[in-house]
């Protein structure tokens, strides 16, 4: 059960980008699990948590407490989404390579990988962003008014 929580550690990412520290999850799980139980807990100290504990750790990280007893199949609805990203991942040459490469990656380089395409999804939100700012007008940020101009034809002579 250790593998599984430390799992979640490493790609259930907090607000700000990056691993929830356990200080944050005995917080988010209202002091129904304190750091020393959840550090005893990652290190595989705990054998049999009780039934309370898997419930505040599932309910902190948004997932079902069968997560850690592996005692439920995905639902339907789950089981056709894990479908579609595969369908999506063997059809792209490119989502292939990531994921074998990252495959073959530990829990810990697993999250930087995560951290990346989170920081490339914030990036291109910006650039989204920027591009409709542009298209209606509006100034670049640090742009004032007077330095957004419209295009210039070059001058062309007649020969």
């Amino acid at each position: 059960m250790a593998d599984l929580l430390n799992h979640l550690f490493a790609t259930k990412l907090s607000p700000r980008g990056k691993p929830y520290t356990m200080s944050e999850v005995s917080a988010g799980t209202e002091g129904k699990l304190s750091v020393s139980y959840i550090n005893a807990f990652r290190r595989g100290r705990v054998a049999i948590p009780g039934a309370d504990k898997v419930q505040a750790l599932a309910d902190f990280f948004e997932v079902s407490p069968s997560y850690f007893t592996g005692s439920r199949a995905p639902s339907t609805t789950e089981g056709q989404q894990v479908d579609e990203v595969a369908r999506q991942v063997m059809s792209n040459a490119m989502l292939r390579q990531i994921s074998v490469g990252a495959s073959e990656l530990d829990d810990e380089q697993q999250a930087a990988i995560l951290k990346l395409i989170e920081h490339a999804r914030t990036l291109g939100k910006q650039a989204r962003a920027k591009r409709a700012q542009r298209e209606d007008g509006q100034p670049k940020d640090g742009e004032s008014d007077a330095q957004v101009a419209p295009p210039v034809e070059p001058n062309r002579e007649d020969g």
